[in-house]
């Protein structure tokens, strides 16, 4: 793993946020995994094959999948609870090179009937 810079801008539910922090990955023709902490939690993220995974351990644990124009079922945990969620990606989109990945991801989390709208962007440069 190399080190790296990464930038996301999140949107929840219309509500805007940025997070820029360094973290580690490494970038492939075809592929790329990210890892960083974040509220002390630890994240990764892969993307392979336009699949992505992400996964969250800290004071909340997240397992997603996300597959573009697909349901896919994932779990939240909280206070030693887990149960299931659901997510409908709308948008799965990147562009990827040797030091450098740029991802879009739009996706609804569903919780039995509440849905929260959700879009990701996330800008990660290898540091130099």
């Amino acid at each position: 793993m190399q080190a790296c810079q990464i930038e996301i801008t999140s949107t929840v539910d219309g509500k805007q946020t940025v997070f820029s922090q360094k973290g580690y990955c490494v970038l492939a023709p075809l592929s790329a995994t990210l890892q960083y902490t974040e509220h002390n939690a630890k994240v990764t993220l892969e993307l392979k094959n336009g699949v992505v995974n992400i996964h969250r351990i800290g004071e909340y644990s997240l397992s997603l999948l996300l597959k573009k124009g697909e349901t896919c079922d994932g779990t939240l945990g909280i206070s030693g609870y887990e149960g299931n969620v659901q997510t409908k990606t709308t948008k799965l989109a990147y562009s990827l090179s040797e030091t450098a990945l740029l991802l879009s991801l739009h996706y609804e989390l569903i919780f039995g009937e509440e849905k929260q709208e959700m879009k990701l962007r996330i800008f990660t440069k290898l540091c130099e």
